[in-house]
C-alpha cells in the first residue's frame, strides 16, 4: 500500500485481506470513487481494473451505519510511461 506502480497495465488484479470485518461492507475506490462494492468475507478478496495513467485506487470498510472502519493507504499509477 502507498506504493506507485511503475507501469500502466492493461490489467490489475486488487487484492485485500481484512480479518474481524464480516458483515460489513468492501468499497473498491478509484479516484476517490466507489467502483465496486459488495460484503466483507473470510479470506483474501479481488478486484480486477483496467487502469489508467494517474489513477490511484484504495478500500473502505463500513459498518451497517455507513461509517467507515477502516481506510487504506492508495495504490497510484504512474501518470505517464
Amino acid at each position: 500500500m502507498g506504493e506507485v506502480l511503475p507501469t500502466v497495465p492493461a490489467e490489475l488484479t486488487l487484492a485485500v485481506e481484512i480479518t474481524g470485518g464480516e458483515g460489513q461492507t468492501l468499497e473498491w475506490i478509484r479516484n476517490g470513487e466507489t467502483f465496486a462494492s459488495g460484503p466483507v468475507t473470510v479470506g483474501v478478496q479481488r478486484q480486477q481494473i483496467a487502469p489508467r495513467p494517474g489513477d490511484w485506487f484504495s478500500v473502505v470498510c463500513r459498518n451497517s451505519a455507513a461509517e467507515a472502519t477502516l481506510i487504506s493507504n492508495a495504490i497510484y499509477v504512474r501518470r505517464s510511461q
